[in-house]
C-alpha cells in the first residue's frame, strides 16, 4: 500500500480491509518523509483488526527499523531489497509457519528487537514483469496522459554524503537483460503508454548497455518517448545524441550546488565550472533537463545560496533547465552525513527527522 493516496483516507482503507481480508499488509516505507504516514496507516489496519500483521521495507525503512519497531504498530521491518523476503514471509504468515530464520527481516520478540542476517542482492532476471493487469490502465492513462514507469537497473556506484543510495545498495550497480528492457518496453507502447519514466537512480552509468537500449528501440520502432536520470557528467555530446535517437526526450540531474567547496563536501563527482557547458550540451540534442538544487548541504552559507538561487533562475529563463527542483537539505539516517552530523560546521537547517 502507498502511503500517499489522499482523499479520506480511513474510510478507504477500512473498506479495502472488509473487502479483502487481509492477514498482510504492506506499506511504503522508501523515504523518510513517509514515516508518517506509515505510521497512521499501521494505526488503521491495527484498529480495524490488531491480528493482521503489518509489514513496510525501503530504503529508510531499513536504516531506521529500530526506531519504526519500537513505534508498536508496524510488526516486520524488510531490510533491503523487498521481493524475495516479502512473499516468504507474507506466505509464512499466512500459513502459520516459522518466519524466524528470514534473511533481511527485523522484528519483536519478547520485548527486544530481533534483526535476522542481512539479505544477498536478488538476481533481476528471476524477477517477472510488473502485473500490470491487476491495474486499470486505460483509465490511468486518461489521467495521467499515458505515463508509466520501468525500472531497467538498481544501485549507484557513486557515494555523495548527503543521499542514503549508498547504504542501501552498497555502492552496487546493476542491470536487468537488454532484452527484457525492450520488451517491457513494447509491452507498455502495446498497451497505450505514451512516456515512460525509466526510474533508474544512474541510467548513464554503463553507456555500451544504454546504447544498446536505444538500438533495440529503434530496432522495434517502439513509439514511446521516455525520460531517466543522469548525472552531470553524463551530459556529453555523443551520448546525448544517442539517448534522443532512441526517443529520450528527457533527464532529471542533481545540480546539487554551485560552489565546489559544497560539491567536494559532498562527494559529488562534477565540476561546477562545466555546469553550463553540460546543459547547453542536453539543450542542442534536445533533451529537457529537470534541475536538483539542495540548499543549506555541509559548507553551504547565506550567501551561497543566494548565488545558487540566481543562477537557478538564469538557467530557467534562458531555456537550460525547464523545471528547478529546490530541496532543503535533510541529514538522512544511514547517509555519510547523517551518521556524523558532530562533524557538520553548521546546524543543519531541517533537523526534524532526528527529534
Amino acid at each position: 500500500m502507498e502511503c500517499f493516496y489522499g482523499g479520506k483516507k480511513d474510510k478507504v482503507l477500512v473498506s479495502a480491509l472488509r473487502k479483502e481480508n487481509p492477514k498482510v499488509v504492506a506499506v511504503n516505507g522508501m523515504e523518510d518523509c513517509f514515516l508518517s504516514e506509515l505510521y497512521n496507516i499501521a494505526q488503521i489496519v491495527k484498529g480495524y483488526d490488531e491480528n493482521i500483521h503489518v509489514v513496510t521495507g525501503g530504503v529508510s525503512a531499513t536504516t531506521r527499523d529500530l526506531e519504526i519497531l519500537r513505534k508498536s504498530v508496524v510488526d516486520f521491518v524488510i531490510r533491503g531489497e523487498g521481493e524475495t523476503p516479502l512473499l516468504t514471509l507474507s506466505n509464512a504468515l499466512i500459513q502459520n509457519e516459522d518466519f524466524e530464520k528470514i534473511r533481511g527481516i527485523s522484528f519483536m520478540k519478547d520485548d527486544r528487537i530481533v534483526q535476522t542476517d542481512n539479505q544477498s542482492f536478488i538476481d533481476l532476471e528471476t524477477l517477472p514483469f510488473p502485473d500490470r493487469d491487476s491495474y486499470p490502465l486505460s483509465k490511468l492513462y486518461a489521467l495521467n496522459g499515458g505515463i508509466d514507469l520501468v525500472y531497467a537497473s538498481r544501485g549507484c556506484p557513486f557515494n555523495c554524503s548527503f543521499c542514503n543510495a549508498p547504504a542501501f545498495w552498497k555502492r552496487q550497480w546493476r542491470a536487468r537483460e537488454l532484452k527484457d528492457i525492450v520488451e517491457e518496453l513494447s509491452i507498455l507502447g502495446d498497451l497505450g503508454a505514451k512516456i515512460v519514466h525509466i526510474y533508474d537512480l544512474n541510467f548513464g552509468f554503463n553507456k555500451k548497455w544504454v546504447k544498446n537500449i536505444c538500438k533495440g528501440i529503434r530496432r522495434e520502432k517502439i513509439d514511446i518517448i521516455w525520460d531517466c536520470e543522469l548525472a552531470l557528467i553524463d551530459f556529453n555530446m555523443s551520448f546525448l545524441k544517442t539517448i534522443y535517437d532512441g526517443n529520450c526526450r528527457g533527464a532529471f540531474c542533481g545540480i546539487e550546488a554551485v560552489s565546489q567547496s559544497v560539491l567536494d563536501s559532498v562527494n559529488k563527482s562534477y565540476k561546477s565550472q562545466d555546469l553550463v557547458k553540460y546543459l547547453n550540451n542536453a539543450k542542442d540534442a534536445g533533451i529537457h533537463v529537470d534541475g536538483g538544487y539542495v540548499f543549506g548541504l555541509p559548507e553551504d552559507n547565506l550567501s551561497g545560496m543566494r548565488t545558487m538561487t540566481r543562477l537557478a533562475c538564469r538557467l530557467l529563463e534562458e531555456d537550460l533547465v525547464e523545471t528547478p527542483a529546490p530541496f532543503l537539505f535533510v541529514p538522512f539516517k544511514g547517509t555519510e552525513i547523517g551518521e556524523n552530523l558532530n562533524r557538520l560546521s553548521h546546524k543543519p537547517i531541517i533537523e526534524f527527522y532526528y527529534t
